[in-house]
């Protein structure tokens, strides 16, 4: 058992208990209030992926394991049976996407206000006894399928089972691409863009997984979040795009912005952009 919850650990799942033989949603070192991997635990065998990571399954096996062709088939109906629950789960999540749209309404944010954008009007949702969450639609090729949701304190969740892979929010629809991982970021850079008068489409890619299969596709620059683990800039250097990134760790564009301004932070994006 330890040595899975090891293994997964390796690639940044937080487990705190082991189910067996169950497909388990789970945190993530970056993500730890959301749930953002999923694991099956069987015994001599299992398979983890984290959707920040991993496009499909990282299989896992203790030294026991003899029968290689057993061993396939049982990981084959395990991991089949959870692509289809992952099918379904997918569908419901985009409807609930479009139900809690449909419930928003257009108002003030008190996380985009610690931001440094107070008067920005967002769909802001009103769940029952709780406070508004403000609600990004996510999407794939111009169709919702989930979206992320923001409390006032800045806690970030999805909706169960929706997709994430491929899903962006997009921002102005001009002449030069960004990738960015988060909506704040993409905010900031939207400001600073426009003090520089530039033509700018921002994808908002909501994790470095994401931003790294869009900048790979996309021709564009890459504005990466200084992660104390390095995800961010592996991220950028992976796309082969030029890429911005703060200097100080823990920083993103959004922190970068408020510190220094949007004079400062727009020097550093012309260098980004004109520089040879």
């Amino acid at each position: 058992m330890s040595d899975f919850i090891q293994f997964a650990s390796s690639h940044g799942l937080i487990i705190d208990r082991l189910h067996y033989g169950e497909v388990v949603r789970c945190a993530t070192e970056k993500h730890k209030r959301s749930k953002n991997g999923a694991f099956f635990f069987n015994g001599d065998w299992g398979w983890l992926q984290n959707w920040e990571l991993h496009d499909s399954p990282v299989i896992w096996k203790s030294d026991k394991v003899v029968n290689q062709y057993d061993l396939q088939e049982r990981i084959k109906k395990s991991t089949e049976k959870y692509h289809q629950d992952r099918i379904k789960s997918n569908q419901d999540a985009a409807n609930k996407a479009r139900w809690i749209l449909g419930q928003c309404e257009l108002n003030l944010s008190a996380y985009l206000a610690r931001k440094g954008f107070p008067d920005i009007n967002s769909n802001m949702w009103m769940k029952e006894q709780d406070r508004p969450v403000l609600v990004i639609p996510m999407m794939i090729e111009n169709k919702l399928i989930g979206c992320q949701l923001i409390d006032h304190e800045g806690n970030k969740k999805f909706l169960k089972g929706q997709t994430t892979k491929d899903a962006c929010f997009q921002i102005g629809n001009g002449k030069i691409t960004f990738f960015v991982e988060g909506y704040a970021s993409g905010l900031s850079l939207q400001k600073i863009l426009q003090s520089m008068k530039i033509s700018y489409r921002i994808f908002v890619t909501f994790s470095a997984l994401n931003l790294l299969r869009f900048a790979r596709r996309i021709d564009g620059f890459v504005i990466a979040d200084n992660d104390a683990s390095g995800t961010g800039e592996k991220a950028a250097i992976e796309s082969g795009r030029r890429y911005w990134m703060p200097l100080v760790t823990g920083y993103d564009i959004n922190d970068y912005h408020m510190n220094f301004g949007s004079f400062k932070a727009a020097q550093e994006i012309r260098k980004l952009i004109y520089s040879k």
